[in-house]
């Protein structure tokens, strides 16, 4: 394909196709067992990386024009996301840390530019808002990995402040778990003897973040 693109619509179009190549990619990764490895997966990881990169490049150069043609601020994050879950499954299999630091770069990007906040002026998105939330338990098990206390607290609390607005805007969904999660994350600390503390919240925040919000099927 080429990035030659003919005005804002050429540019959406080519945009819009780029997604749907990585997407695809990108499930291809995702359907893969999490700790194994091995050249499949090395040529997997390989071509969703180059598809992620691509795009990612692609909206920066474009960026004017996309967003003339209609792109939201969340898209972007979304990219940014997928492309720190990326990061964060190559930690998974190989270990090293420097993987997990990309993770947390990206992470950190979303949440210092609010991609998954919604514009003031179009109100309450369920969607997006699930958006939210899986950002940040996925955000707080990576800094948890990394021992970045204070940023685990802050997550924490936005976490909990999350779960408890979504309990009064969207008022049919429970969401009672994510508060209790949210409250253990916020009183556990972090000394040197509780280490074994930390790795039983991140199996209970992960198992119940990823039954109640992934399951959801709201990407």
């Amino acid at each position: 394909m080429s990035d030659d693109v003919d005005g804002e619509g050429g540019s959406f179009r080519t945009f819009r196709s780029l997604i749907e190549s990585a997407d695809r990619k990108f499930a291809r990764v995702r359907d893969l067992p999490p700790y194994g490895r091995g050249p499949l997966y090395i040529v997997y990881y390989r071509k969703v990386f180059k598809a992620y990169t691509r795009l990612w490049r692609f909206q920066q150069e474009h960026r004017r024009e996309l967003v003339a043609a209609g792109l939201r601020r969340w898209e972007i994050g979304e990219i940014a996301s997928r492309i720190g879950q990326l990061y964060y499954g190559q930690y998974q299999r190989t270990s090293e840390a420097r993987f997990l630091l990309e993770s947390y770069i990206f992470y950190e990007a979303i949440l210092s530019r609010r991609y998954f906040e919604p514009p003031l002026a179009t109100g309450a998105d369920l969607g997006l808002r699930f958006k939210e939330l899986r950002f940040h338990a996925r955000f707080l098990l990576v800094a948890m990995l990394l021992n970045r206390k204070d940023v685990v607290m802050n997550l924490a609390e936005r976490f909990r402040a999350l779960v408890e607005n979504s309990k009064s805007v969207f008022r049919y969904l429970l969401l009672c778990d994510f508060t209790v999660v949210s409250i253990a994350f916020i009183y556990s600390g972090f000394g040197p003897g509780e280490f074994s503390l930390v790795q039983m919240m991140v199996q209970i925040f992960s198992h119940l973040v990823y039954s109640e919000i992934v399951s959801l099927k709201i990407i």
